[in-house]
């Protein structure tokens, strides 16, 4: 059955399926408790696993993490940055 890979981890912690492929990232910002059986690497672009970055404008001021504190963070994985940040002393705007 095809699912929003987003919503995949929960589904599969709820029992309504009893596997499902989706995205490290999304399991984190689910915080769904599901069990890695396997890895399947998979990149759009070829065949090396993708990797987050933090991605700036060329002229900004911003060089480090402590650099974003008061700043604006986008994201898709919202609930896993608001985890990291603290850690780090930032919260998101």
């Amino acid at each position: 059955m095809m699912v929003r890979s987003q919503e995949m981890a929960k589904y599969v912690q709820d029992g309504v399926f009893d596997c499902g492929l989706t995205g490290f990232d999304w399991i984190c910002e689910s915080g769904a408790k599901v069990k890695e059986v396997c890895e399947l690497l998979y990149a759009k672009s070829g065949f090396r696993p993708v990797r987050w970055v933090l991605a700036v404008p060329n002229n900004s001021k911003i060089r480090s993490i402590k650099d974003l504190k008061g700043k604006r963070v986008a994201t898709e994985l919202v609930k896993y940055v608001t985890k990291y940040l603290p850690r780090r002393k930032l919260k998101l705007k």
